[in-house]
């Protein structure tokens, strides 16, 4: 009789869970949820790399680049980021990471480094100061393009807002501005 017994409270205890054999182990309790902590469900995503226009962001940086630096200038502005596709291939939302700007300035000559230093300052400087990344789309500091157009040529210069930024800081201008972006 001992050995039957010893078999069935071994049985016993292999069939039990676990939580229930642990001393001390507290149970837990549901939280109740407020209407308000209610998650809302987001789309399952495969996100993809996209750009969106900003055509009244556009608008005031060309203003502002016409009216500081050249009234031939144009400008726009694209905020970059990522699409979550949803499981039908449709975009069900656009995250953005940063605004990017493209300059377009006219000029008499290319190969004037000092020159095209001075615009690089008085680009990032309108930038920092009318429209610094705080009150821009994105979390971050985006990319400047400034294309240099004359007589039908042209030269592009593709470098981070924030390089360009913390180089003035440390002292570099003109020339040598433009050759630290180059």
């Amino acid at each position: 009789m001992k050995k039957f017994l010893l078999v069935l409270i071994i049985f016993l205890v292999a069939c039990a869970p676990l939580q229930e054999l642990a001393i001390g182990t507290p149970t837990p309790t549901p939280t109740p949820v407020k209407p308000t902590d209610t998650p809302i469900p987001q789309p399952q995503c495969a996100f993809v790399w996209a750009y969106q226009d900003l055509p009244d962001l556009s608008k005031e940086v060309e203003a502002a680049i016409k009216q500081t630096v050249q009234p031939e200038a144009t400008a726009y502005a694209q905020a970059y980021g990522e699409n979550c596709i949803d499981a039908q291939g449709n975009v069900a939302y656009f995250t953005e990471m940063e605004t990017d700007y493209t300059i377009t300035l006219q000029i008499s000559d290319l190969t004037d480094e000092e020159n095209l230093g001075k615009l690089i300052e008085q680009v990032v400087t309108i930038l920092e100061n009318r429209f610094p990344t705080d009150k821009t789309p994105g979390p971050q500091a985006g990319y400047v393009t400034i294309i240099y157009q004359s007589d039908g040529q042209e030269s592009w210069l593709h470098f981070t807002q924030k390089l360009a930024s913390d180089l003035i800081k440390n002292g570099f201008h003109g020339a040598e501005l433009y050759q630290k972006l180059k």
